[in-house]
């Protein structure tokens, strides 16, 4: 018993039930005589009445508690994908921009108040390859690759995709949500390595022709 609490000589106390479901107690204590059959049966009509009011009120509460939940969650995932590292956007199904977080805009130099609306098309160096890509994703629901992209400025740049078709209520097509990366670097590298492997190969080729030349003169 919580301290300070009146302490308690007689007590009464009666099971609240709603729709055969046991929601909550209703206790009352410390009556002057012992309590009889007749304060078991009123305190069971109060129960009744206040029934539903109380279930009603703790269905609040439950959907209140998941609403808050619901958005905490809701919170979490839309600043981790406003501040990933990779380009993120959402378009609907005709290939419209509906969002794209702050790495997209740099990677393309953007503002966000220019990309709303703007149709996916726009930001590849071979806009046809758009239309590709969203046959396969009506068909699979998922397409990676990688694409020359176009910037605002008319500037170049490699990116990685991986777009996902997103179904909502009744597996009804809804959006488009896609991630993108910079590879620019990495290609270059990677064009970088294979010359260097021509280069080598060649040179390697080279030098056994001039020793096949030589080795007759140095019999």
């Amino acid at each position: 018993m919580p301290e300070r609490h009146v302490p308690i000589t007689r007590a009464l106390d009666v099971t609240i039930i709603y729709q055969g479901e046991v929601i909550g107690n209703l206790l009352v204590g410390n009556k002057e005589t012992n309590y009889v059959e007749g304060d078991q049966e009123l305190l069971e009509g109060i129960s009744q009445y206040i029934a539903p009011v109380l279930s009603a009120q703790l269905q609040k509460n439950i959907e209140e508690r998941d609403r808050k939940l619901a958005e905490g969650s809701l919170k979490i995932r839309n600043n981790a994908i406003a501040s990933s590292i990779n380009g993120i956007t959402v378009s609907d199904i005709e290939g419209n921009l509906t969002y794209a977080n702050e790495s997209f805009l740099k990677m393309w130099r953007y503002d966000e108040t220019e990309v709303s609306g703007k149709s996916i098309a726009d930001l590849w160096l071979r806009e046809k390859e758009t239309v590709k890509i969203m046959k396969t994703l009506m068909d699979k629901g998922i397409w990676t690759g990688e694409l020359t992209a176009r910037r605002k400025d008319g500037s170049l740049f490699e990116s990685q995709i991986l777009t996902r078709l997103v179904k909502g209520d009744k597996k009804r097509n809804t959006c488009v949500v896609s991630s993108f990366m910079d590879v620019t670097k990495e290609k270059m590298l990677q064009d970088e390595l294979i010359r260097a492997e021509r280069l080598a190969a060649s040179g390697g080729l080279a030098a056994s022709i001039a020793h096949e030349i030589n080795s007759p003169l140095q019999g």
